[in-house]
C-alpha cells in the first residue's frame, strides 16, 4: 500500500471519529430553558385561545375546538420549542387539556348568555300576555 492511500484511511478515520465526537457533544448538551420566553409564548397561545374562540361563529363545541387548534397550532409549537425535548410530551399533553378547558367554559358563557335572552324574551311575552288576559277580565 503506498503512503498515499495509507495517509487518505487515516485522515477519513481521524474525521469520523472527531465528527462522532461532535455529535455526541451535541446530544448531551444540557437544554437550559428560558422563563421569559416560556411565559411570553404562553401568553400568546392563550390570547389566541381566547381570540379565535370569541370570534368563532362555529356551533358546536367540536367545531370550536377544531377550529382553535388549527389556528393556534403555531403559538403551540412555539411553547413546545421552548421545553426540553424529554417534556415536549407531557406539555403538550397539558396544552390540549388546557385548550379543553378553555373553549369549554366559553362555550358554557356564551351558550349561557342565549339561554339568558331567550328565557327573557319568554318572560317578557308571558307577561305580556297575563297583563293582557287581566285586562280582558275586566
Amino acid at each position: 500500500m503506498s503512503t498515499r492511500t495509507r495517509a487518505g484511511n487515516i485522515g477519513i478515520g481521524t474525521m469520523s471519529i472527531i465528527g462522532i465526537c461532535l455529535l455526541s457533544a451535541c446530544s448531551i448538551a444540557r437544554f437550559e430553558p428560558d422563563p421569559v420566553a416560556q411565559q411570553t409564548t404562553l401568553s400568546r397561545w392563550v390570547r389566541c385561545i381566547d381570540t379565535v374562540s370569541q370570534n368563532t361563529s362555529a356551533s358546536s363545541l367540536r367545531s370550536i375546538r377544531k377550529t382553535v387548534r388549527s389556528y393556534c397550532d403555531g403559538h403551540r409549537r412555539d411553547v413546545l420549542a421552548t421545553y426540553p425535548l424529554h417534556l415536549v410530551n407531557q406539555v403538550d399533553t397539558l396544552l390540549s387539556q388546557r385548550i379543553d378547558e378553555m373553549t369549554s367554559s366559553h362555550y358554557v358563557k356564551t351558550a349561557a348568555s342565549k339561554l339568558d335572552d331567550a328565557t327573557d324574551a319568554r318572560i317578557e311575552r308571558f307577561r305580556s300576555r297575563l297583563i293582557e288576559a287581566r285586562q280582558a277580565d275586566l
